[in-house]
């Protein structure tokens, strides 16, 4: 069997993410979500920070490696936001998850001003099944 080799950097994985961030609160914004949608996609939006961080990790480890660690802490202070409002996010969940779009979320849309939306995924519910994963995890 041949070796699997992804040759995505965790930087690209990372902007993916951010795309898909964005279009997840554009469609917020747009749409009338019933609860289940809503929990759907805010347990997407927490998933996907999740994912960010450990892009962050994934990106500071060669750095760290080689002893520049002056660059990776300015990179993570850089990044810093995403664990707040990643832990923000899991705070304001009620026992029903979450009844109206969190502050937090737009906090989140202005960082992600200088991205663009994923044109791919426009229209498509792909946060869909999220609030049970982010249950299952905990």
């Amino acid at each position: 069997m041949s070796r699997v080799i992804n040759s995505d950097s965790p930087g690209q994985n990372r902007n993916r993410l951010l795309k898909l961030l964005l279009s997840t609160i554009i469609e917020m914004n747009q749409s009338r979500f019933n609860a289940i949608e809503l929990n759907d996609a805010v347990a997407f939006i927490i998933l996907s920070l999740m994912e960010i961080e450990r892009t962050i990790a994934q990106t500071t480890a060669p750095w760290e490696k080689r002893e520049y660690w002056v660059k990776a802490d300015q990179f993570r202070g850089e990044w810093k936001w995403v664990g707040e409002i990643k832990t923000s996010l899991i705070q304001s969940k009620t026992e029903k998850g979450w009844l109206t779009i969190p502050p937090e979320i737009v906090i989140l849309a202005a960082k992600l001003e200088e991205f663009e939306p994923s044109k791919r995924m426009q229209g498509k519910a792909f946060w869909k099944g999220a609030y049970s994963i982010l249950v299952a995890k905990k």
